[in-house]
């Protein structure tokens, strides 16, 4: 067994990683198992109410899991896979405990995130506490995240700035967040 399928087992059994991403490090956890999500609210001390954004290995993917209207496909031509995490109405097939009408999903610009997410969708979610900065480097992650990650997957000193969000659910750009690109360069 490979590390990345080692990694995909320990997901699939309620496991939590720490993964690169194009931008930061990530707390990764199986969207399907509800037990790997419940650890990462704990690990992070995040309010249940504050959804997690997903990653999935391909923009053809994003489908499956999301509405994709006509201003979304324009971002996800312009920027994916990339440093933007879009959110849309999700499908059916995305749990409830992950979100209740919307999901957050980006495909990151890092192999080794997509290849992480290529059995199941992965939360995406900072490796931090809540509130509290966000991993550059896997050293960064272990001081806030310590033993309650199961997996560390180094992927070296990261660009440290966090994906742009952008809520294109209503048919209009919102951006929720501005990071790695730009609000000038999202207005498509």
């Amino acid at each position: 067994m490979n590390e990345i399928e080692r990694i995909i087992e320990i997901m699939e059994n309620g496991g939590v990683i720490v993964y690169p991403t194009d931008t930061l490090y990530a707390l990764g956890a199986n969207i399907f198992n509800e037990k790997g999500i419940k650890r990462i609210y704990k690990i992070k001390k995040r309010p249940q109410n504050v959804p997690f954004s997903i990653c999935v290995n391909s923009v053809d993917k994003i489908k499956k899991y999301a509405f994709v209207n006509e201003l979304a496909e324009k971002l996800i031509h312009k920027f994916m896979p990339g440093a933007i995490t879009i959110i849309l109405k999700k499908r059916e097939i995305v749990p409830d405990y992950i979100s209740k009408d919307k999901i957050a999903i980006r495909v990151p610009a890092n192999s080794i995130a997509r290849k992480i997410a290529s059995k199941f969708p992965v939360t995406a979610t900072s490796a931090n506490v809540h509130g509290r900065k966000a991993a550059r480097t896997i050293e960064e992650a272990r001081i806030q995240i310590g033993d309650n990650a199961d997996a560390y997957i180094d992927g070296g000193e990261l660009e440290g700035i966090a994906s742009t969000i952008v809520d294109v659910s209503e048919d209009k750009i919102k951006i929720v967040r501005e990071g790695a690109i730009s609000g000038d360069e999202i207005n498509v």
